[in-house]
Formats: structure tokens, sequence, C-alpha cells
């Protein structure tokens, strides 16, 4: 199953269910949040504060932090 969703407000949503779940908002406020669910978690996340988040784990896990302070934070 795959959904995607669009709105005036400019909200996307992607949903795909077939093992792993993935979803996908975008809204005016410029947030971007992906998440993939299938033994690993992803989870990606852009506002207009500049904020970029990705996490997985499947065995390692990844952290990645970008902000407007330019912060990046990874760990393997």
């Amino acid at each position: 199953m795959i959904e995607k969703r669009q709105s005036d407000g400019g909200m996307i949503e992607k949903r795909q269910s077939d093992g792993g779940r993935i979803e996908e908002r975008q809204s005016d406020g410029g947030r971007i949040e992906e998440r993939q669910s299938d033994g690993g978690r992803i989870e990606d996340r852009q506002s207009d504060g500049g904020m970029i988040e990705e996490r997985q784990s499947d065995g390692g896990m990844i952290e990645e932090r970008q902000s407007d302070g330019g912060m990046i934070e990874e760990t393997e």
C-alpha cells in the first residue's frame, strides 16, 4: 500500500506498508519527516530552523543532527 496526500496547506504524506513503513510529511513550515521501520528505523526531519535529524538502528546506530547552530552529531 502506497498512499500520498497533498493538501492546500502543502502537506505531503506518503505511507508504504509491506513489512516496512515509510512516512513523509511536508508542511508550509518546511518540515520533512521520513520514517522507515523494517528492522532499522530511519527518521529525517527538516524544518524552517534547518534541523536535520537522521537515525538508523539495525545493529549499529547512526544519529545525525544539524541545527541553525550548525551542530552535526554522528554516532556509529
